[in-house]
């Protein structure tokens, strides 16, 4: 016989789906979550759907440690860290018409030098 952790599991697969999800999407804003602000959400969304959870959780305001690995583990896409400081620059530098003239010019150079699929390598070319 096994352990059966999944029924001391705080969230349904759902749930936790849609928090990966949220997560996902914050760091891609450029508004990544240090695993402290994690654990606060995450004890906040249980709080807010009224979920059983552990009296620790409760006296901490927040979501575990332990918790928090075992998130980790099971949804591999997503990986929590301390964020880095952005550039303004480098975050003002990645907007639509900025990225779209990119494009256009890696166009322009594909019709330029008769470019298809097969010309494209994985690391930096000599032309």
């Amino acid at each position: 016989m096994s352990p059966n952790y999944a029924t001391r599991q705080i969230f349904d697969r759902y749930e936790e789906s849609l928090l990966a999800n949220y997560l996902i999407k914050c760091a891609q804003l450029h508004h990544g979550l240090t695993p402290k602000a994690v654990r606060k959400l995450a004890f906040e969304f249980a709080k807010a759907n009224k979920k059983r959870m552990p009296q620790s959780w409760e006296a901490n305001k927040s979501a575990g440690q332990d918790w928090l690995t075992l998130l980790l583990k099971r949804n591999q896409g997503i990986a929590i860290r301390t964020p880095e400081a952005t550039s303004l620059a480098r975050s003002m530098g990645f907007n639509r018409p900025i990225v779209t003239k990119f494009f256009n010019n890696l166009e322009e150079l594909y019709e330029r030098y008769n470019l298809g699929p097969t010309n494209i390598q994985g690391g930096p070319t000599k032309m």
